[in-house]
């Protein structure tokens, strides 16, 4: 990890310690800016994408009539048929 740039750390060749250091990233210019736009921007559409899904699938009549005839079931008895 510490190879990959995952974190930034240092391993002690003496006796093995791990020595974490900070992120040497500065985050004050134009192109990190950019970059959490572009990033932000991705979650919002990912966001519209799957809210856009849950109102496809709460208007689907197969999963209406599959979560109402779940819920009957429920109200009836269950799974062991009690009334």
């Amino acid at each position: 990890m510490i190879e990959d740039g995952e974190i930034h750390a240092t391993i002690s060749k003496q006796n093995g310690m791990v020595h974490f250091h900070d992120n040497p990233e500065k985050y004050d210019n134009p192109a990190v800016l950019r970059h959490v736009e572009q990033q932000m921007q991705h979650c919002i559409s990912l966001d519209e994408k799957l809210e856009s899904m849950d109102q496809e699938i709460a208007v689907n009549p197969q999963y209406v009539q599959k979560s109402m005839g779940v819920r009957e079931d429920d109200e009836v008895g269950g799974v062991f048929g009690g009334k």
